[in-house]
């Protein structure tokens, strides 16, 4: 990407601002995340965060016995 724009002569780039008119977006409900946890591979490599699916999984356990 940043030799692409180095040949255009790009310095910066933007994100532009979407204006949500007055409205909130919809929240997460936690059964979105835990479907998603539930959907990771075992043993994949962890994200750029370097939290990988069995940590969020032990959380997700420890926080059900927790809670």
């Amino acid at each position: 990407m940043s030799v692409l724009m180095k040949e255009h002569g790009i310095t910066k780039t933007s994100q532009p601002k979407i204006a949500l008119a007055g409205k909130k977006p919809p929240g997460i409900l936690p059964r979105e995340v835990r479907v998603a946890i539930e959907s990771m591979k075992r043993g994949a490599a962890p994200g750029p965060d370097n939290i990988n699916a069995g940590f969020l999984r032990l959380e997700a356990t420890v926080y059900m016995y927790f809670s």
